[in-house]
């Protein structure tokens, strides 16, 4: 009032009260819609770089980064690290003799399969195409070799819904124990091997 003899007191009440608090909420309306969309999107995005969108399993790069993780834990003394390379037996002739809606629902309930009966605190993924790998930490070989075959089992118990059909599916397994210095890479072409 001073400086600007001109402006009353009401004036300035409501360039300085009335105003900020009608645009106030609508700023921060904007703002925090803005703030959930970039958090959606990042949640999009993770999900997008880490899991298979066809059977909602973790992806390669994700499995990577869980068997380090496993790895570490094994360094520590926490267990024997193995790991597991599933294939999908004549998959080419699912796909052949029902269609590719049969051979999605076969990596479907493969993949329900191996979620449901993955090691407690281990992972299992899709590799890519009817690839499938597996890995957790167990006291010894010997109960990882019991694990394995458990699971192998479960797959061939589990049949496959389709259409009016029921598909019978198993899978070949192979696995190995973790060496010092063995990177994830190494112990997925031995367990390939095997």
């Amino acid at each position: 009032l001073q400086i600007d003899p001109v402006i009353d007191l009401a004036s300035i009440y409501i360039s300085a009260i009335v105003l900020p608090l009608l645009i106030s909420p609508t700023c921060a309306f904007f703002i925090l819609r803005a703030r959930m969309q970039a958090e959606k999107l990042a949640r999009d995005n993770f999900r997008l770089a880490n899991r298979d969108d066809l059977t909602g399993l973790p992806n390669r790069r994700a499995f990577f980064k869980a068997a380090e993780a496993l790895q570490a834990q094994a360094g520590a003394g926490r267990g024997v690290l193995c790991c597991a390379i599933a294939d999908i037996d004549f998959f080419k002739r699912v796909n052949d003799a029902f269609g590719h809606e049969a051979g999605d629902r076969v990596l479907q309930s493969v993949g329900g399969t191996l979620l449901a009966g993955a090691p407690a605190g281990g992972v299992a993924a899709r590799l890519g195409g009817e690839e499938f790998a597996v890995a957790g930490l167990f006291p010894d070989a010997q109960a990882a070799r019991a694990y394995f075959a458990a699971l192998v089992g479960a797959v061939r118990a589990a049949s496959c819904g389709y259409e009016d059909m029921r598909l019978s599916v198993t899978i070949s397994l192979g696995y190995c124990a973790a060496e010092p210095g063995d990177s994830v890479s190494i112990l997925l072409s031995r367990a390939d091997q095997a």
